[in-house]
């Protein structure tokens, strides 16, 4: 019985690839611009009453119908082929869905490295500009002549001046 069981899975399976490989993709184009056809006009017929249909609901979707099928003929083989076909292509859109949305986040992370790169020059520019000297400009500027003899403080009553003056 158990060879009975893996041939029948065997041929369920089978059928079910040629099924979703071949006939499928000959019949009606890939399966995610198929499933993406069919989420368009049941959102066009569901109206405001759904928001948002993908791919893979309508991989899921389809699943239950089938299963609703099966319900009424358990015994239906076909039913039961198009499930695991619906199945198999539920993994291949969400594969691609992941692959997808991969790429747009290796996309979302280059950008802000690329920002973060432009902010770390920009910042390593600024503190350049604090450690590099000044431009010195050589023009002598002359605001006060200085003394002619040095300069001591001095609070005594004598001038600073007379104090050093070889004169006195």
């Amino acid at each position: 019985m158990h060879d009975l069981d893996s041939s029948t899975r065997k041929a369920v399976l089978d059928a079910a690839a040629q099924a979703v490989l071949q006939d499928r993709n000959a019949a009606y184009g890939s399966v995610e611009n198929n499933f993406q056809d069919i989420a368009n006009v049941w959102m066009w017929f569901l109206g405001e009453r759904v928001h948002k249909i993908t791919p893979i609901d309508v991989a899921h979707m389809m699943i239950l119908m089938k299963m609703a099928r099966l319900k009424y003929n358990p015994n239906h083989r076909d039913s039961k082929v198009d499930v695991a076909g619906y199945a198999a292509c539920a993994a291949e859109c969400e594969t691609r869905t992941a692959s997808a949305h991969l790429a747009s986040l290796t996309a979302l992370k280059n950008q802000i490295d690329k920002a973060n790169q432009i902010d770390r020059t920009q910042n390593l520019r600024e503190e350049r500009k604090l450690y590099e000297p000044a431009k010195q400009d050589h023009t002598l500027e002359v605001k006060d002549p200085p003394p002619k003899y040095p300069y001591v403080e001095d609070t005594s009553p004598v001038s600073t001046y007379d104090r050093f003056d070889p004169r006195n």
